[in-house]
Order: structure tokens, then sequence, then C-alpha cells
């Protein structure tokens, strides 16, 4: 029985854990996909900042810290990265967002 519970306890752990990076890739690929869709010019360094700033504002309350979290941890790299034409999956992958 505590091998039972034991098991289903690290089984939701992993469903919690896939379901926290699949968060973090969508926002990662959202976050680049709509500074190109939103931004005239996807390489002026203040539009990107201002973006970067007001894009969790539009989330969902239970998204919201997920996306803050995400943009603070790597603001440099997604501004290096937008400024340089990177594709959203590309620089994803490339911060760890999307495994």
């Amino acid at each position: 029985m505590i091998t039972l519970l034991y098991t289903l306890m690290t089984e939701q752990q992993q469903v919690q854990k896939l379901e926290a990076n699949e968060i973090v890739c969508e926002i990662c690929i959202g976050v680049i996909t709509n500074v190109y869709i939103a931004l005239e010019d996807p390489t002026n360094e203040q539009a990107i900042e201002r973006y970067l700033d007001a894009f969790c504002q539009i989330l969902p309350f239970d998204i919201f810290g997920w996306c803050e979290s995400f943009i603070n941890s790597f603001f440099e790299q997604l501004i290096y990265n937008i400024i340089a034409g990177n594709m959203p999956d590309d620089v994803c992958n490339s911060l760890g967002a999307c495994e």
C-alpha cells in the first residue's frame, strides 16, 4: 500500500512538473511570437522592454506568476534573442524553457 501511494505521489509530481514545463514553454514562445507580431520594429530595445514589461498583465491570473517569473529570469536573454531575430522555438529551447 505504501509503495502504491509513493508511486502515485511520484507520478503526480511528474505530471505537475510536466505541466509546469509546458506552461513555461508556452509563455516563452508566446512572448517572443507576440513581440514579433506586435512591434513594427522588433529590433527596438526600448519597445521590446516595454512590451515584455506589459505582456504578463494580459494573461489570466493563474498564469501571471509563471509569466512574470519567466520574463524576470530571462529578460536580457529575451531582448538579445529578439533583436537578433531568432525564432521563438530556438530561443525557448536554448533557454531551457521547452525541454
